[in-house]
């Protein structure tokens, strides 16, 4: 069995159609969808995320928020949240879609674990292709094995087919806080298919880890 659930986090449904729902559903309408056809695609996106978060073993929290843009303008956000444990270690990874597209992910190593120092930039398309650079990431450490285990984490066949073809370009790196290794990753999120990075970044996060 699975420790999947699904939180919605908005006081009631009247509010949440008011916020991100209802500027998707009107965009959706001047396009000429019929109102079923957006709500069906609303649907399909929660469940879609939901066998995701199940794959995972993780939960999901979706809340919606509408953030004001000078005096009448008002732009939806909806931040996508998902949570697992891996060797007893809490990962998170959030993804914030609206006036930005930007994903997220966290863990904290506890204080017995031994401190990681490492940094991983990937190039993008556009550097490798007018800049001629064939290396993908550039990846720095003071442990050189980590570096080589690095590398091989980040060259793995799905994770790159993802980068070369999106604007998947994470930035992943560590700080030391309170005697804790302390994971950040940072990624773009303005391509279509960008549900294909939470299983990367949660695969990445867990070969860490071990």
């Amino acid at each position: 069995m699975t420790s999947f659930s699904l939180v919605l986090l908005h006081s009631n449904w009247d509010n949440f159609l008011s916020s991100w729902l209802t500027e998707f559903l009107l965009k959706q309408l001047r396009e000429n969808l019929s109102l079923w056809n957006c709500i069906t695609l609303v649907s399909y996106m929660i469940d879609f995320l939901k066998e995701i978060a199940e794959r995972e073993n993780a939960t999901l929290t979706i809340k919606d928020k509408v953030i004001k843009v000078g005096m009448v303008v008002r732009s939806p956000n909806i931040l996508y949240t998902f949570k697992t444990r891996h060797e007893e270690i809490e990962i998170t990874i959030s993804n914030d879609l609206g006036t930005i597209a930007i994903g997220k992910a966290y863990c904290r190593f506890p204080e017995n674990m031994e401190p990681l120092d490492f940094k991983i930039e990937t190039r993008s398309n556009f550097i490798i292709f007018f800049f001629g650079n064939r290396k993908r990431f550039k990846i720095s450490s003071s442990d050189e094995r980590f570096i080589v285990f690095l590398r091989s984490t980040m060259h793995q066949k799905d994770i790159l087919a993802l980068i070369k073809s999106t604007q998947f370009e994470p930035y992943i790196f560590s700080i030391q806080n309170l005697n804790c290794t302390e994971i950040i990753a940072e990624y773009n999120l303005m391509f279509a298919n960008w549900t294909d990075s939470i299983g990367h970044i949660f695969n990445i996060y867990k070969q860490i880890i071990d």
